[in-house]
């Protein structure tokens, strides 16, 4: 199946440089894991696809950021809807069992929002989705997006995460987001040089010392 090919803003923010490498991406379907250091533009390119996508009538876009819609933003939202009983759990509970309550919400909402959607293109934008998580949470949440993708053949799935640590990336196609080009690691010994790397080409850019 051929992929969704993007043209990227140049100059998103208006600094006067651009984070990327290359003006157009292709995007492949099924999940791609966004790599690179902090602050080399995962977010950023979610965002941009966000705007890119939008004008798109066909498509249905879901965009969750585990650090703005987790943590807190989670416990008021609980609040909000009066769901003492998650407020709760969500307080008084370990880190591990928050985050694996965020997760079964995220879950719970992008399969909501998937049945009242009739749209062939979904787009999965998530961000900081491995802050947190154990390996446990990690695998549990590719497995989601494994079954999901096979219950909804009828549908074609884009789905980007930011990976932040190894075990999100690990037998992953992934997307080095400063040069636009797909990589694969082998072990996590290539994925910790490449990170290295790329904070190497981050701080060149934007002056860093």
């Amino acid at each position: 199946m051929e992929g969704k090919k993007l043209k990227l803003f140049k100059d998103y923010y208006g600094v006067g440089y651009s984070l990327y490498a290359k003006n157009t991406v292709t995007i492949q379907p099924g999940l791609t894991a966004l790599v690179g250091c902090n602050g080399c533009g995962k977010t950023t390119f979610l965002r941009m696809c966000n705007d890119l996508i939008s004008k798109k009538k066909d498509a249905l876009i879901i965009n969750y950021s585990n650090l703005h819609d987790g943590g807190i933003m989670a416990r008021d939202r609980a609040t909000l809807e009066g769901r003492y009983d998650r407020l709760a759990r969500l307080t008084l509970g370990s880190e591990g069992e928050a985050m694996s309550e965020n997760l079964g919400t995220l879950v719970s909402d992008i399969g909501k929002q998937i049945r009242r959607s009739e749209a062939k293109e979904v787009w999965l934008l998530l961000d900081a989705m491995d802050s947190g998580y154990s390996i446990d949470n990690v695998i549990e949440m590719k497995d989601f997006f494994n079954f999901l993708q096979e219950q909804e053949s009828n549908r074609t799935f884009y789905i980007l995460l930011s990976a932040n640590a190894y075990e999100l990336a690990r037998g992953e196609r992934c997307l080095d987001v400063q040069e636009m080009k797909y990589i694969n690691f082998d072990t996590y010994d290539d994925y910790r040089a490449f990170v290295l790397r790329s904070r190497e080409k981050r701080d060149a850019l934007t002056g860093i010392s």
